[in-house]
């Protein structure tokens, strides 16, 4: 969607547009997008539109992809008119928000209507996930399509095999009718590159919606799709979740399926990313783990654990929970709606009966810096010899990350240090754990709502929890709103004067405390209609326990009158 430029990337970046563009079919294209209140708030045009027909919105505006999959397994919809609402409504979505990678509507409608065959055929369907569509990140591998990490270099990179959690979901029956944006690299939480442009937040075209896999975020929140495959090895799946207002779950390290992905640093394991869902209800994080395990996926990656999903534990504990609360990670604040909506929570929890208490974060600065080290072992060479083969310029969060640090091309005998240090820092967070002994934390997933587009500079809040291998999950509970602007600035309260004077805690506090020329906040208008999620953090491999605690503590919070916005 680039437009014209002497630039020598500009070319491939145009002529991908236009692929993707040509792609979409004529009835699937605005005539004129409808006048909002806002422009900047484009969330509401599938509905108003006029390319969805009624039956198309009601299918699309399931309340999660477990109701539309019974829907369609008693014969309500077929395959292929959820399949063809799924592809209208994502063409929607990449015309506001352009989070489209690659369109794949003909192969998805041909496959929904073998599925249709095989149900009116035998009575049965043919797998868990029979007719549903799934989207893609766009560096997963799909038979036939382009994995490209959003490089230039890589703009003609097909792959002739799925990745082993697309093989399996294909089996299962689901349906793939788009591949979506990833950032130039994947290094970044905001989805902008040279090669497919940037995309925009639905609920403020003004903000990021999150990266790497924010694509998935953008297409997920307008309803292109119910569930999607993200990954994530710093915040990629539960930035965009949160960015987006959806739901997004970092599983710990080698518990789903992750073998099939084009990336920079593949066979570096001194920190290693993974698999997982991102959708609109926490009943499909529960149903993507579920068919992922199903099919024994330790029997093809060796590297997994063997370890099926136990639905027992996911109910939620039958006892009341201690829940640990980090207001902040001592090192970078976050913005009054984060703070309103984490004590929003702790009082419905408490109400309920739970006991909430203080969580001190240790190390996490220290943490944070070590994993941006973990990241660039090589000094960063890999990923600037890509971008130089594409005869491209690093967008400017690339650029930020791979030259504002001293990062050096490390030996063999310095990634082990690096790896004793990682070592300690989980066995130091254990014991804080095991004196703590609360069931999980409660926090923040960044210190804004949704970044301000080319500021999202801090990873601190998620990158931890993969440092640790914690599982996690990111979910929405409400918006950014006027009344926060009344909130003074937040004092030092540690008493550590590094912390509250250190640049990246400024720069964040500027972007909401910052006044306008009548002497107002710019906070609630800069970030205005972004979604506020937090993150709920569980110990490493108990996902399923993570999951039941996540249905308790959104019981609370609806017990206590709070919705998700």
């Amino acid at each position: 969607m680039g437009s014209p430029s002497d630039k020598p990337w500009c070319a491939i970046a145009e002529a991908r547009g236009k692929e993707i563009d040509d792609a979409i079919p004529a009835e699937y294209r605005f005539r004129k997008v409808p006048e909002q209140t806002d422009p900047r708030n484009v969330i509401d045009v599938p509905e108003a539109c006029g390319i969805l027909t009624q039956r198309e919105l009601e299918i699309t505006n399931s309340p999660n992809a477990s109701k539309l999959l019974e829907d369609i397994r008693n014969r309500v919809y077929s395959a292929v008119e959820v399949t063809v609402a799924f592809c209208k409504r994502a063409a929607i979505a990449h015309q506001l928000t352009n989070c489209v990678a690659e369109v794949l509507f003909e192969a998805a409608i041909a496959r929904a209507k073998e599925l249709d065959a095989y149900l009116a055929e035998t009575g049965q369907t043919v797998g868990p996930l029979h007719g549903l569509p799934i989207s893609v990140k766009e560096h997963i591998h799909l038979n036939g399509t382009r994995s490209t990490c959003a490089f230039t270099a890589w703009a003609d990179h097909r792959f002739h095999k799925d990745a082993l959690i697309v093989e399996i979901f294909r089996k299962a029956g689901a349906v793939f009718h788009v591949k979506t944006t990833n950032p130039q690299s994947l290094l970044c939480l905001e989805t902008d590159s040279n090669l497919f442009g940037r995309t925009l937040n639905p609920y403020n075209l003004n903000l990021s919606c999150g990266g790497s896999s924010g694509g998935e975020g953008a297409l997920i929140a307008m309803r292109g799709s119910l569930m999607g495959i993200g990954t994530d090895i710093g915040g990629s799946i539960r930035g965009a979740a949160g960015f987006c207002g959806i739901y997004g779950f970092k599983p710990s390290v080698a518990r789903m399926p992750h073998g099939g992905l084009s990336g920079p640093q593949k066979g570096m394991d001194n920190i290693v990313g993974v698999v997982g869902p991102m959708a609109r209800h926490v009943d499909d994080l529960e149903l993507f783990c579920k068919v992922a395990l199903e099919y024994q996926p330790w029997l093809y990656e060796p590297s997994l654990i063997n370890k099926s999903w136990d639905h027992t534990v996911t109910a939620g504990p039958d006892k009341l929970l201690t829940i640990g609360l980090m207001l902040n990670d001592g090192f970078v604040d976050p913005h009054p709606p984060i703070v309103r909506c984490l004590q929003e929570t702790a009082t419905a929890l408490k109400a309920a009966g739970h006991k909430v208490v203080p969580w001190t974060p240790i190390s996490h600065k220290e943490m944070n810096e070590l994993i941006m080290n973990l990241y660039f072992l090589d000094g960063g060479n890999g990923y600037r010899d890509i971008i130089k083969q594409g005869n491209e310029e690093a967008t400017h969060l690339v650029n930020w990350v791979l030259e504002s640090f001293e990062w050096k091309n490390l030996t063999a005998s310095d990634t082990w240090k690096l790896n004793i240090k990682r070592n300690k820092y989980r066995t130091d967070y254990a014991h804080h754990w095991n004196r703590s002994n609360v069931d999980v934390i409660l926090c923040p997933l960044a210190p804004c709502a949704a970044s301000l587009h080319d500021t999202s500079k801090y990873f601190g809040y998620t990158s931890a929890w993969n440092l640790l291998d914690y599982s996690t999950i990111t979910f929405p509970v409400g918006r950014v709103q006027d009344r926060d602007g009344a909130v003074p600035p937040p004092k030092d309260d540690l008493g550590n004067g590094e912390w509250s004077q250190a640049a990246v805690n400024q720069f964040f506090r500027k972007l909401w405390f910052e006044k306008d020329e009548n002497g107002e906040v710019r906070g609630p208008e800069r970030y205005r209609f972004a979604p506020v999620a937090l993150q709920l953090v569980g110990r490493r491999y108990e996902e399923e326990k993570l999951v039941g605690i996540m249905r308790k503590v959104l019981e609370a919070r609806k017990n206590a009158g709070l919705g998700e916005y």
